[in-house]
């Protein structure tokens, strides 16, 4: 579900293989920002490690997650493609 604002609900498939829910694929807030990388380097500033194996990097999508200082998975992506 989407809106003109870019608002985005997302449901994600879990990957084939996966019994149960995964908490690494389920259970995290995203955030919409223009630009990944800037979005990335502020909030590395502020101390936030960035997991390493989850980046996408495409024409069409960009994202990278992180956790909080609470241990909340977050993301931050940009689609360069509308979902619809």
């Amino acid at each position: 579900l989407a809106n003109e604002a870019g608002s985005v609900l997302e449901v994600i498939e879990r990957p084939k293989g996966e019994k149960n829910a995964n908490q690494r694929f389920v259970c995290h807030v995203a955030f919409a920002v223009d630009d990944v990388a800037a979005a990335r380097k502020a909030i590395e500033a502020e101390g936030l490690v960035f997991e390493t194996d989850s980046v996408v990097d495409t024409p069409e999508f960009q994202t990278a997650f992180f956790r909080d200082t609470e241990g909340n998975r977050l993301q931050i992506l940009k689609r360069l493609k509308p979902l619809f």
